[in-house]
């Protein structure tokens, strides 16, 4: 089975729980109803079971949650509509269409499970007033004034929690790809951008570069002016970055003082140029900190996606090896392919 989320996985948990509890409800009411004499209804729960075991396998197989899910509640709201147009059989039937938010927003999430439970409410309405007609109870005021408080009430509860715990899962999956002290993404969200854009040089040959800068003598700012100040300049590092970067590329603190850039449809040669103009930009412009003005530069390492490598680790380790090159020739000037590009001051 192909990777999935923490979410996903759950709900395919939470499914192939349904379906094993389903498959052996189906066939205790599939003989309960023979039993009974009846022929639609077996049919439907024989349908239903059938369905469900093929659901299960289909679900076992990794095929996509979504339409297996959607298929299993479709066939479960058909039959316990079955069920409600016999009140004369069944005359609790209808509470079963009570479990279906229940369960929509629990395997479809807030969205589709709104959807689907609207329109399953609505055909049970439809069905609950047809099977009235054999069992006039059915319509007593304090009946349907019952049914429809305790329907309502679980669907705008489950409709709540459902939007609330997305907007929770959002939250926590943003912050989890997110340095905290610059905003930048973190190693979490380099590895899945990084994944994107192989991907599509994979599909499409477009270029990939990355930039990986490190701050020069950082370890000395921090001793002198102490780390408060360092975490300053790490922050306006990340705002200069940002400010010079295109909307596409995407900037990432992958540790202390380390930063890495990803250039989507970039050579070589063009991150070269963004780099140096990056340098040039932040050498040039004096931080203030702890109330004095500093001045900070950043060697800086760059590899290109094919020329360099077609992993990661061969990239980083490229781009990790030109930065280091940079450190022991003087510091303050970026490294692309094997020489240094002409410096612009």
């Amino acid at each position: 089975m192909p990777s999935e989320s923490f979410q996903t996985a759950r709900r395919r948990h939470a499914l192939v729980a349904l379906l094993v509890f389903t498959i052996p409800a189906s066939a205790l009411f599939l003989a309960l109803n023979i039993h009974q004499g009846l022929v639609l209804l077996p049919l439907g729960n024989l349908a239903l079971g059938l369905t469900s075991v093929g659901l299960l396998l289909a679900s076992r197989r990794g095929l996509p949650l979504v339409p297996i899910a959607t298929a299993y509640l479709l066939a479960l709201v058909a039959m316990f509509l079955l069920v409600m147009l016999r009140p004369d059989v069944h005359p609790n039937g209808h509470v079963y269409i009570t479990c279906i938010p229940v369960i929509s927003y629990i395997l479809l999430g807030p969205d589709r499970g709104l959807w689907l439970t609207v329109a399953s409410l609505i055909a049970g309405v439809a069905a609950y007033l047809a099977g009235a007609g054999a069992r006039p109870e059915l319509m007593q005021p304090v009946t349907l004034l019952n049914a429809a408080t305790v329907i309502l009430g679980i669907f705008i509860v489950c409709h709540f929690w459902s939007r609330s715990q997305a907007d929770a899962n959002m939250l926590l999956a943003a912050r989890s790809e997110t340095d905290p002290l610059t905003g930048l993404g973190n190693r979490n969200a380099l590895d899945r951008a990084f994944g994107k854009e192989k991907a599509r040089w994979e599909r499409s040959g477009h270029a990939v570069s990355i930039i990986l800068l490190d701050l020069d003598h950082f370890k000395r700012i921090n001793d002198h002016y102490g780390h408060e100040a360092g975490d300053s300049i790490l922050v306006e590092l990340a705002r200069l970055m940002m400010a010079r970067l295109r909307p596409t590329d995407a900037a990432f603190r992958i540790g202390g003082e380390e930063f890495l850039v990803v250039l989507p449809d970039t050579d070589a040669a063009g991150a070269a140029t963004l780099a140096e103009n990056l340098r040039v930009l932040v050498a040039s412009k004096a931080m203030r900190v702890a109330g004095a003005e500093v001045n900070v530069t950043f060697s800086a390492g760059i590899a290109e996606l094919g020329r360099d490598g077609t992993e990661w680790a061969q990239l980083y380790r490229c781009a990790d090896d030109r930065l280091y090159a940079c450190k022991a020739g003087g510091r303050n000037r970026i490294r692309s392919v094997t020489a240094e590009p002409p410096r612009t001051e």
